[in-house]
């Protein structure tokens, strides 16, 4: 009987996930520390303390950032390569990725946008480091999981271009400045080419699961 009894109290013991929740003015991130994974989200009403999320937040692991690392690619918080540890920082919060080759650090950080009295945007820069005595080629991807706008006909829009089907913005030919999405309540815009950085190699708008699948770069297919 006392074995019996042990052996249901074990079962009923939750199962808690542990996450970093740091919240700067209109924004709330929360970083998933089991996963290191982040969803983000926006204040829409004060008065009622109530968020509404700027992407797919039931489950955080749909947007990611993978390194190809010498043609092998991570996907951070799911490769077995790479430990990880969450922390508050003085701006904000950060992921550090280590393994025994290359340290990638995730920085957030919390700023206003001209004429916001309170924090409406979210930086997030990322640092590679070579931890190796050898050169290494690395590159970064993030997939981004957005729906705010799946009831439009234009899920996306740049300052140059509506988004209406899977796109390729190849930006050594391309000078679209930033990209947006929103619904009848709330929008998420991300920059694109910022004076004085370096721009991505590409800005790629498609059906989640194909950039899921991808063991890297997913062949475009526009239109």
């Amino acid at each position: 009987m006392k074995r019996l009894a042990y052996l249901i109290l074990l079962a009923l013991v939750p199962l808690v996930s542990f996450a970093l929740e740091v919240r700067e003015g209109r924004l709330k991130l929360i970083i998933q520390e089991s996963s290191g994974r982040f969803s983000l989200y926006y204040l829409t009403d004060i008065q009622k303390d109530r968020y509404e999320p700027l992407f797919v937040d039931k489950d955080p692991r749909t947007s990611f950032v993978s390194l190809l690392i010498d043609d092998r690619s991570h996907r951070l918080g799911d490769s077995t390569s790479f430990r990880f540890k969450t922390e508050r920082t003085e701006g904000g919060a950060r992921i550090v990725f280590e393994s025994t080759t290359l340290v990638a650090t995730q920085d957030f950080s919390f700023a206003r946008l001209a004429g916001s009295t309170l924090a409406d945007t979210l930086r997030i820069d990322f640092t590679l480091v070579n931890k190796s005595d050898r050169e290494l080629n690395v590159g970064l991807r993030f997939v981004l999981d957005t729906n705010l706008a799946e009831k439009k006909t234009a899920h996306f829009k740049t300052d140059k271009n509506e988004i209406t089907s899977e796109t390729l913005l190849n930006m050594k030919n391309e000078t679209d400045a930033w990209w947006t999405t929103e619904n009848d309540r709330v929008g998420l815009m991300g920059s694109i080419n910022i004076p004085g950085h370096k721009a991505p190699d590409s800005i790629y708008f498609a059906n989640w699961k194909r950039q899921n699948d991808a063991p890297w770069k997913a062949q475009s297919n526009p239109g």
